[in-house]
C-alpha cells in the first residue's frame, strides 16, 4: 500500500521516538537501512509506516525491499532528502527508514526450546548489548533477558548491532533480576555467573543441562547480592596482567562453549 504524502505532524511523531521513554510509551521503535529492513521484512515484521527516497528505488535491493514491503501492505511514504535527513538518526541515512511495533516476546519464548540464556545485568553500552544479542542468535540460544539500568533494546544503536538478529532472537526484560533468575531456575536452568574470584573455569562445566549466564556491568561486574543466587560461578582464564573482558567478548566466549558441547553430543 503506497501513501502519497505523510503529515509534518507525523515526521515530529516519528523524530521523538529517538527518545526512549517515547520509544517506552508508544511502543514503538525505529529502524535503519536497507539490511535492517532486509532482516525485518524476512522474519515478516509489522510495520506501522516506511519512508524512502528517490534513491532507495535507484538499487536493486531498494527495489526488492519495496516491493515486498508493498506485498505485505505496509504504509509506505517517498519522502525528499532533506526530511530523511531531519528523521533518521545515523550521520549518513541510506534512504530507508521503519516504524514499527515492539516486539512481544515472554519467558515462555525464551526456554521453549532449553537453549541458553544470557541475562544481561545493568549493561550500559549499547555495542555490547546489541552483540550479545547477535552472537545469542547465531550461537543458537534460547534469548536474551535484561534486568533494570540495562540500555534500552530499542536503542538504535542496539539495533543496529544485532545485525537484524533483534527480530528473530527473544528479548525480554524483568526489571528485577532476581525475578529472572528465579524464573529460569524454577524452569530448570543452571544460573552460571563470571567472577574473577571464582577457582573453576568455565571449560571445567557441563553445559548439557540448560544453562543460563549472567553477565554483569562493563565496568563493575556482577553485584554480590546476585553472583549470590548463581549455582555455579566460574571465571574465563587469561594470560596474567590482564584483569577483565569486555562483556560482549565474555558472552561470547561462554556462548560458544556451550554450542561447541552441544555439537560434540550430536554433530
Amino acid at each position: 500500500m503506497s501513501n502519497t504524502e505523510i503529515t509534518r505532524e507525523r515526521i515530529k511523531e516519528i523524530k521523538r521516538l529517538h527518545e526512549s521513554r517515547e520509544r517506552a510509551e508508544k511502543g514503538l521503535l525505529l529502524i535503519e537501512g536497507i539490511r535492517l529492513m532486509e532482516e525485518a521484512v524476512k522474519e515478516k515484521v509489522s510495520f506501522e509506516e516506511v519512508l524512502y527516497t528517490q534513491r532507495i528505488e535507484d538499487t536493486d535491493r531498494g527495489i526488492a525491499v519495496l516491493a515486498a514491503l508493498r506485498k505485505g501492505r505496509a504504509p509506505l511514504y517517498p519522502v525528499s532528502e532533506k526530511v530523511m535527513q531531519s528523521v533518521a538518526e545515523t550521520e549518513s541515512p541510506q534512504g530507508i527508514l521503519g516504524v514499527l511495533r515492539h516486539l512481544v516476546w515472554d519467558i515462555k519464548d525464551v526456554t521453549k526450546g532449553r537453549g541458553t540464556v544470557v541475562v544481561a545485568c545493568g549493561l550500559q553500552d549499547p555495542g555490547n548489548l546489541g552483540t550479545i544479542i547477535r552472537t545469542a542468535d547465531a550461537g543458537g540460544c534460547g534469548g536474551v533477558v535484561t534486568t533494570q539500568n540495562t540500555v534500552d533494546i530499542y536503542n538504535s544503536k542496539v539495533i543496529r548491532a544485532t545485525m537484524g538478529s533483534i527480530f528473530r532472537t527473544p528479548v525480554l526484560k524483568f526489571e528485577d533480576p532476581k525475578e529472572a533468575i528465579s524464573a529460569l531456575k524454577k524452569d530448570g536452568y543452571q544460573i552460571i555467573a563470571t567472577t574473577a574470584r571464582s577457582k573453576t573455569s568455565y571449560l571445567d562445566i557441563d553445559y548439557m543441562k540448560p544453562t543460563a549466564f549472567l553477565i554483569g556491568q562493563e565496568a563493575a561486574g556482577i553485584p554480590d547480592d546476585l553472583l549470590e543466587s548463581a549455582d555455579i560461578k566460574v571465571f574465563i582464564p587469561m594470560k596474567v596482567g590482564v584483569e577483565s573482558l569486555n562483556a560482549a567478548v565474555s558472552a561470547s566466549i561462554l556462548i560458544y562453549e556451550v554450542f561447541r558441547q552441544k555439537l560434540r553430543q550430536h554433530p
